[in-house]
Parts: structure tokens; sequence; C-alpha cells
């Protein structure tokens, strides 16, 4: 596998003159990651902070065709879907550290108040 460096220009990563686009989670803007190129159809990016994504050719429809639009946008729909349900188990971790955090805070001021 060779490893190239890109930079994210809004959202895809240009390789051989094609944009690749990440599946799930987007890629953040300006970063510049290692790419990792198998072949074509399958590409993966090493990001800073080492996680690694996988990235696969941009695909342009005609809008004349009507049964790959529709296959796209069910696979936007998929990828906005998985990219929600991230979102919300981020945010739910975020929610029971700040819950125990509130927890731990009022427990020491019933303590104070108690002295």
């Amino acid at each position: 596998m060779r490893a190239i460096v890109r930079k994210v220009r809004r959202g895809r990563v240009c390789l051989n003159r094609r944009e690749y686009w990440p599946l799930g989670e987007s890629l953040p803007e300006n970063t510049e990651i290692e790419i990792r190129y198998v072949d074509p159809a399958r590409v993966i990016g090493i990001l800073p902070d080492g996680s690694m994504r996988e990235l696969v050719p941009v695909s342009f429809v005609s809008p004349g065709d009507r049964q790959k639009v529709i296959e796209m946008i069910r696979q936007y729909r998929e990828i906005w879907a998985r990219s929600i349900e991230e979102y919300l188990r981020a945010m739910k971790e975020v929610m029971r550290i700040l819950q125990k955090r509130r927890e731990v805070d009022n427990d020491g001021q019933r303590e104070v108040a108690a002295n």
C-alpha cells in the first residue's frame, strides 16, 4: 500500500484526479491526512489522531438517470442516519458524565452545608 498525504477540502480528498469522501462521519476541513491507496475503489485515510476512515469515490450522477439518483439519495440517507446515531451516542455519554459531575458537586455542597 502506498502512503500519500492530502489535505481535506469541502469534506473530500482528491487523489489521482478523483475525489473521495468518507463513509460515516465527515473529515475535518483543511486537515492533512495520510492516504493508504489500496485500489481506486478502496482508499483508507489516516487522520492525525491515528483514527482510520474508509474513503469511497464520489459518484457524479446525471439528473436524468432516475434510478441512480434514487440509489444515491438512499445511500446519503443511510450515511446521515449513521452520523446522527453516532452523534446521539456521543451526546448521551457527555450528558452522563455531566450528570455524574453534578451529583458529585451536589454531594460536596451538602457536606459543606452540614458542617
